[in-house]
């Protein structure tokens, strides 16, 4: 079980102030719907909620309608799109009030960066989580592929290839390599993002944005900082 000291200080990086890009997140269409610690808290009480089976968000009609014209969401999640891993369930949010991000293996494409860097400059949501879980698949591949000479079919490739570093990191360390890729790699995303130019970095550099990596656990249900 996540504390909430840990949940808010999780991953969390910041530094110097900078100026943006061409798209300012000060120019955002929407200021934003509440500061980065504010979403942190909304995100760990709607997992709690989720741990003990209290979920809110059952009935969807009703905020359908509401959004149906805008949307304003207050965090952007990338994660796996893994079926066992449903951010909107996991931490209990309605329609609206996540923008997700869906890819094998958590990775941080030029499309992926291109939807995040949106969500920054036209709604400022002042927080990224990166999410990673266990039993990936993806991480999988690209562990096994490192004692391989086969490539995967397809494009599936790409997906390996992106994360390969972390599996190379993972391989040196003690314990399960398989776990410790997947907590490699979904903090090796959320650096990349935190220094991505021109949007992110700038906005996590003037504190208007926090970037988060976390573990989410298939066994247990649990969400760990990383």
């Amino acid at each position: 079980m996540v504390t909430r000291n840990r949940f808010l200080l999780a991953g969390i990086g910041a530094a110097a102030s900078a100026g943006l890009g061409p798209f300012p997140v000060d120019a955002a269409t929407v200021p934003a719907r509440m500061t980065a610690a504010q979403a942190i808290e909304e995100l760990r009480a709607g997992y709690h909620r989720y741990r003990n089976d209290q979920t809110v968000h059952t009935g969807h009609s009703a905020r359908r309608e509401e959004t149906a014209a805008k949307q304003h969401p207050f965090a952007v999640v990338l994660s796996c799109s893994d079926s066992r891993v449903p951010p909107e369930i996991l931490f209990d949010q309605g329609i609206g009030d996540l923008f997700v991000i869906r890819v094998a293996g958590n990775v941080a494409d030029v499309v992926g960066i291109g939807s995040i860097e949106y969500a920054i400059a036209h709604f400022a949501c002042p927080l990224v989580v990166v999410l990673g879980h266990t039993n990936c698949g993806a991480v999988k591949a690209a562990v096994d592929a490192l004692g391989s000479h086969h490539a995967a079919p397809g494009h599936i490739q790409a997906i390996v290839d992106a994360i390969l570093p972390s599996a190379e990191v993972a391989r040196r360390e003690p314990g399960d390599v398989y776990l410790n890729a997947t907590k490699a790699n979904a903090i090796a995303v959320a650096e990349k993002l935190r220094t991505t130019e021109p949007i992110i970095a700038p906005a996590a550099q003037a504190n208007r944005l926090r970037v988060a990596a976390l573990l989410y656990s298939l066994q247990t249900g649990s969400v760990t900082p990383l």
